[in-house]
């Protein structure tokens, strides 16, 4: 699904310090309604730490974001109710609990009248968690973790996911089915937010991308432009210009 060329989500000059350590050194992006957009980058560039500003997880030192034009809380639950969303890095399931439980959890924002309808669409998307709904979460696999991550996020019904190194410790195949879903996701009308180590794939998955080194914005553009930009071949997809 392409932009439909309304901005949807905006960041405006982001800062985060840890300390004296400056993780994001203003960073700005924007997030068109309708696409899928991705910010990729090394270990430590700042990406984890973009992706818990937006939903209010760290404190900005600076810098605003905004969502349809109007600032976004600095409350996560606030964040949610706007129509955030965020499938955190590691998967984060609640272990102990089924993945019928998790998927509730997801959805703590909504009336009940209106959730059996999104669980009947998280299934369509992923037909093993309906398999494993009486599963307790912490004995699911990786990649079977990482759907029900993704779907217990959905279960909120947000206007933009954001993902954090959703292909994280999963094999090949698993990782080509989950961003394989995520195209239908977006397709199905959710804009994407998607910080990924594995920059690849997230250039072929996404419209447009952003590239953070260590807190700043390196280049931006087109995700296929940037797939054949020499230096990013050179730096992030193992091949030389």
């Amino acid at each position: 699904m392409a932009g439909t060329g309304k901005v949807l989500l905006e960041a405006q000059d982001l800062r985060v310090n840890y300390g004296a350590i400056a993780a994001l050194s203003g960073f700005s992006l924007k997030l068109m309604e309708g696409e899928i957009v991705s910010v990729i980058g090394a270990n430590g560039a700042g990406k984890s730490t973009f992706m818990n500003a937006l939903m209010g997880m760290v404190k900005l030192a600076g810098g605003t974001i905004l969502l349809d034009g109007s600032p976004l809380s600095t409350r996560t639950w606030k964040a949610v109710q706007g129509g955030l969303a965020l499938v955190p890095e590691g998967r984060r399931v609640f272990a102990p609990l089924t993945v019928e439980e998790n998927l509730r959890i997801g959805a703590f924002t909504r009336q009940e009248a209106d959730i059996q309808k999104d669980f009947d669409w998280v299934f369509s998307l992923f037909p093993r968690l309906r398999e494993r709904l009486r599963q307790f979460a912490g004995t699911l696999s990786g990649g079977e973790q990482q759907m029900l991550a993704i779907a217990r996020a959905l279960m909120a019904r947000p206007r933009v996911l954001l993902l954090d190194e959703p292909s994280l410790g999963l094999a090949p195949i698993v990782i080509r089915d989950i961003f394989k879903e995520l195209r239908r996701i977006n397709e199905q009308g959710v804009s994407i937010l998607l910080v990924e180590q594995n920059a690849k794939q997230a250039l072929l998955l996404s419209h447009r991308a952003y590239v953070l080194q260590t807190g700043r914005l390196l280049k931006e553009g087109n995700s296929g432009d940037l797939l054949q930009d020499p230096d990013i071949r050179a730096a992030y997809l193992g091949q030389g210009a």
